[in-house]
């Protein structure tokens, strides 16, 4: 979910969104947001599971927080589920260990067609994968199209639908633009060459070189939908107006993150904010990955305060990305899949793949 940080005395508005990509052969522009739930996008994650894994566990040993192993057993598949934060340099080394280790027949990444471009790959024939979408398997989810197109043709001509489709249009586009060159800065600030959704890139790569995978799923919603699908729930919400929430949202995020960053300066005070800012700015988001009591607070906080946002951008995307995973163990030839999204649907996916299936 969108985070909003202070980096020491500089504040910031830092929502966890997926942003910007670059790898060494100038592979990368900018990453839209894939909205407030893609820096490590939300609830908290429990320690993985390595059961009956056939995954070497020393390769995996150190990301236990953030890697978890299920079994789907009435389908005969293996899902591996990798969390990341989209700026963290070694989430993008976990990802590329993970897939070839596992060498998986399917990989899955929180992208849609329309973010590709933002990682360095026009189209997905340039991929050099098959590459197939969740709109393409079929999968349904709130607030797309295909439930638009449910509703009597002469319903989106009334003018008070017209007015709102136009308010919701307008805002998120212009959020999305914002966004995403917020977090052109961010990744600036970082010094990182690899840039915010290397992940992704770390996934594709490895796919190619490991020889077993048959396709790359793009499993996620496309990233302005989630944006005008949150303004739509809050707009809903008799309880809370648009500018409520987003203050609410911010109020939260800033309140909970100040209280790790101040843990953190008394265990690293070598790390001055100012001095040192991309060095602690790394620092922060590694201890956000590492802290599962900091998540599980933070995103139950803003369960209860921001419901509208974390409906949209966590639990529908979770569900979407989960039915992704599905479709893909239902296929006979699919023995193993890693997922590769936010740290913070790891949660979400993992409980509807084991409740709703």
């Amino acid at each position: 979910g969108s985070l909003l940080a202070q980096h020491g005395s500089t504040s910031r508005a830092f929502l966890p969104i997926q942003l910007r990509s670059s790898d060494a052969s100038g592979r990368a522009k900018s990453l839209e947001p894939s909205l407030a739930s893609s820096w490590l996008s939300l609830p908290s994650t429990s320690t993985a599971l390595f059961g009956s894994s056939e995954t070497p566990q020393s390769t995996l040993n150190q990301s236990k927080s953030t890697i978890e192993i299920l079994d789907l057993p009435d389908l005969g598949t293996q899902v591996t589920l990798v969390g990341t934060a989209h700026l963290s340099k070694a989430s993008n080394e976990e990802v590329q260990r993970t897939i070839e280790s596992t060498r998986p027949d399917v990989v899955m990444i929180e992208l849609d067609p329309t973010r590709l471009p933002r990682i360095g790959y026009e189209t997905a024939s340039d991929v050099g994968l098959p590459v197939v979408t969740s709109k393409e398997l079929g999968v349904r989810i709130p607030g797309d199209t295909a439930d638009e197109e449910d509703a009597p043709w002469f319903k989106s001509l009334l003018p008070q639908n017209v007015a709102k489709n136009l308010l919701l249009d307008g805002f998120a586009t212009i959020a999305r633009k914002l966004l995403t060159g917020m977090y052109d800065d961010m990744s600036s600030d970082l010094n990182n060459s690899e840039g915010p959704g290397g992940e992704f890139v770390a996934a594709i790569d490895a796919s190619k070189s490991v020889g077993t995978v048959q396709r790359i799923v793009l499993g996620d919603r496309e990233s302005i939908k989630t944006i005008r699908r949150a303004a739509q729930l809050v707009m809903e919400d008799p309880s809370t107006s648009p500018g409520e929430a987003l203050n609410a949202l911010g109020r939260a995020n800033q309140e909970e993150i100040s209280k790790l960053e101040h843990r953190l300066q008394m265990e690293r005070p070598d790390l001055d904010p100012v001095e040192r800012k991309p060095e602690w700015s790394e620092a922060v988001i590694e201890e956000v990955k590492a802290d599962s009591q900091f998540r599980e607070r933070l995103f139950q906080r803003l369960e209860r305060e921001v419901p509208a946002f974390i409906e949209a951008f966590l639990h529908e995307r979770d569900v979407v990305m989960a039915s992704a995973i599905h479709s893909q163990a239902m296929d006979d030839s699919v023995k193993s899949v890693v997922a590769v999204v936010g740290l913070a649907h790891v949660a979400g996916i993992r409980k509807n793949l084991e409740n709703e299936f």
